[in-house]
């Protein structure tokens, strides 16, 4: 499994990292931007990813928008992660089918709650061997 963490905020992106790392035995990728976000999601092909908002040279909606035309809305589940609780924003970002709305700034459980959720939908969705 490969899950892709797009945050420019180190020391985000390396609590997600841990926390993910701890949990999955899976492979990381790390983006620092919207726009090196994209180039990995084309070139890895992740099976989660963990999208910040605000970031430079192209925000996390930018990158939804982005990757809802040019993928099945609900092939990658994405978690959004922000410290914007502004109504209007969460709803928009909803409606351009995240799988998840994590709050910064977030704990151990709260990650934890969305991997185990995003683990059980890229497991659903491997059909199993015979």
């Amino acid at each position: 499994m490969r899950i892709l963490i797009v945050e420019d905020d180190d020391t985000q992106r390396i609590l997600l990292r841990r926390i993910i790392e701890k949990l999955l035995c899976c492979n990381v990728i790390e983006a620092k931007n919207g726009l090196e976000g994209l180039t990995k999601i084309e070139n890895e092909s992740p099976d989660a990813i963990f999208l910040d908002l605000w970031m430079p040279l192209m925000n996390g909606i930018e990158v939804l928008q982005k990757i809802t035309h040019t993928m099945n809305k609900n092939s990658v589940p994405v978690v959004v992660t922000s410290a914007i609780s502004d109504k209007e924003i969460v709803a928009r970002v909803i409606s351009l089918g995240v799988t998840d709305y994590l709050l910064k700034p977030f704990t151990n459980k709260q990650v934890n709650e969305r991997v185990i959720k995003i683990q059980k939908l890229i497991s659903a969705k491997v059909p199993a061997v015979s």
